[in-house]
């Protein structure tokens, strides 16, 4: 019967640690940017580690060039490629804050 409240406590403490963990994770992330390009790439986009767009950089001569289908699939590529790169880190350091467990959701 104690031995069971031991494991519960031990449990309760490893909780609170990885609790605290993710809250330093999540700050951090939220401090960091990262870029990804068009595959073409005249369109770059920077995300947040907590995936607010923060820059979007088209190339001119592309931005003129007028062919608006192509520039829109041109950000949408760039974005998304952001997201992924900022999912992917954030995927790896929650899976050590958290001792190595995968955490559903986040690419591995």
């Amino acid at each position: 019967m104690f031995g069971e409240l031991g494991k519960m406590a031990a449990l309760m403490k490893n909780l609170q640690g990885l609790k605290e963990n993710m809250e330093k994770m999540k700050a951090d992330m939220a401090g960091r940017e990262y870029a990804a390009s068009s595959s073409n790439a005249q369109v770059t986009a920077v995300v947040s580690g907590d995936l607010v767009l923060k820059q979007l950089l088209i190339s001119p001569d592309f931005a003129r060039a007028g062919d608006v289908i192509l520039l829109r699939d041109a950000v949408v590529e760039a974005v998304n490629a952001a997201i992924t790169q900022a999912k992917c880190d954030a995927a790896g350091r929650l899976s050590e804050a958290a001792g190595g467990m995968n955490i559903p959701g986040f690419p591995s």
